[in-house]
C-alpha cells in the first residue's frame, strides 16, 4: 500500500499548491476590482479544490479494489481543476 500513500501525498502536495494559487489569484482579483463574475469563478474554484481534497482523503480508506475505482474519479476530478484553475488564471492575467 506504499503505491496508494506516495499517490495520496503527491495529490496532497498538489491541492496544497492550488490552494495558494486561488488564493492569490482571489487577492489579485480583489486588487484589480474583478467583476462579479470572475469572483464567484474564484469562489467555485475554491470549493472544487476542497471537494477533490475530500475524494482524495477518502482513498485512505478505500480498500484495492475501490482504490483503483476511486483513483479515476479522482484523477478526472484533477484535470478539470486544472483546466479551470488555468482558464481562471488566464481571465485575470
Amino acid at each position: 500500500m506504499q503505491e496508494v500513500k506516495e499517490y495520496i501525498q503527491s495529490r496532497c502536495t498538489r491541492l496544497d499548491e492550488w490552494k495558494d494559487r486561488i488564493a492569490r489569484l482571489n487577492e489579485k482579483a480583489q486588487n484589480n476590482g474583478a467583476d462579479e463574475r470572475l469572483r464567484a469563478q474564484l469562489a467555485s474554484l475554491r470549493r472544487r479544490e476542497e471537494a477533490v481534497r475530500q475524494m482524495v482523503e477518502s482513498l485512505r480508506e478505500a480498500g484495492e479494489e475501490e482504490w483503483k475505482e476511486l483513483k479515476s474519479g479522482v484523477e478526472q476530478a484533477f484535470r478539470q481543476l486544472e483546466e479551470s484553475l488555468r482558464h481562471a488564471s488566464q481571465q485575470i492575467s
